[in-house]
């Protein structure tokens, strides 16, 4: 009695090509499957880091505008005024920075009291992806006034 073979489901030509039964390519789809994730996550840290990097930038800045409110002097030479928040937007690092800055003086009293300088700045995360949410990104600085205050914009410059 002969015994009947069933018929394989896939042809000769389609299983030599396929090679079904060995692990051949399996690492490559298993890279395709974790990649997107993996880049992803690395841009975000790496986002991360520069908004970090762009929120001690505003920190330095807003130290820098204190001290030449303090002394109400520009440092072109000029009297303070509009030219302190004018130039602290200059020295931005970035045009993205300089895009949205916002700097504000606010002199609170005479000689002997505070000025308060405070730098804002809108951050884009990933701005490739634009993923979230644009985030206000803030940094102030106080000094005591050492020379007569000039008189600052109440607005944004």
């Amino acid at each position: 009695m002969k015994l009947l073979r069933a018929k394989p489901i896939v042809s000769k030509p389609v299983r030599r090509c396929f090679r079904f039964g060995e692990e051949r390519g399996a690492a490559a789809v298993e890279f395709a499957l974790i990649a997107l994730p993996l880049f992803v996550t690395l841009m975000a840290i790496l986002d991360f880091g520069r908004m970090l990097n762009y929120w001690l930038d505003a920190n330095h800045l807003a130290s820098e505008g204190a001290r030449f409110a303090a002394v109400n002097r520009c440092p072109t030479g000029s009297p303070g005024g509009s030219c302190i928040q004018n130039y602290l937007k200059q020295q931005a690092s970035t045009d993205e920075m300089r895009s949205t800055m916002c700097v504000q003086i606010t002199p609170e009293g005479s000689t002997g009291a505070p000025v308060k300088v405070d730098v804002r700045f809108t951050f884009t995360w990933i701005p490739l992806l634009n993923l979230g949410p644009p985030k206000e990104v803030t940094a102030s600085a106080r000094m005591r006034l050492e020379a007569a205050p000039a008189s600052y914009s109440a607005n944004c410059v």
